[in-house]
């Protein structure tokens, strides 16, 4: 009888509203601490954010600074009992193995727009939702920490709208130049 083995993902969620419209938060998501042996990585992710909402020249702004960064491995175990689900990890969909930061502000133009300037920047290494470590390949606590293979590089910096009509219909609009 083989013994079954499970994989459990935990998240841990903090907000603090330091005042005056300004909000700092953070979430730490675990899909494993390596107990096994001195070469099991981390598998971890974490989100650290800064918002603002407050008035400029009389109309509500917005603004958000937000940092992502997923390890390696991430939502994979060796023993087929990962957390992806037709190709998408079911944490933070964009990783495992990856950087992102972005921020933006955006201002009412009426009750209905808002525009605003953003800037989206993702490093990406090789690995990808389902990959696994191999306890044969070795490492350590810290391999799944670095981004792997060659890394990818992509800049957005862009104009954004958004539009509503009735509380029925959402517009979303960006528009710039993505830079390799």
């Amino acid at each position: 009888n083989a013994p079954q083995r499970n994989n459990v993902l935990a998240g841990l969620d903090v907000v603090w509203r330091v005042g005056a419209g300004l909000r700092a938060d953070a979430e730490l998501l675990v899909d494993d601490f390596a107990t096994e042996s001195a070469s099991q990585p981390d598998r971890l992710g974490y989100q650290l954010g800064l918002s603002w909402a407050g008035q400029t020249a009389g109309e509500a702004t917005d603004a958000r600074v937000e940092l992502v960064k997923v390890y390696q491995y991430t939502y994979a175990v060796f023993y087929d009992a990962d957390l992806v689900l037709d190709g998408v990890p079911l944490g933070y969909g964009s990783g495992p193995d990856v950087q992102h930061v972005e921020a933006w502000a955006e201002r009412d133009l009426s009750t209905d727009a808002r525009l605003g300037l953003g800037l989206d920047w993702t490093r990406r290494g090789e690995g990808v939702p389902g990959d696994p470590w191999e306890p044969s390949t070795g490492g350590s606590r810290t391999s799944g920490a670095t981004l792997s293979g060659v890394v990818e590089r992509r800049a957005f910096p862009h104009v954004r709208f958004r539009g509503s009509w009735r509380d029925v219909a959402e517009i979303r609009v960006h528009a710039g130049l993505l830079a390799i």
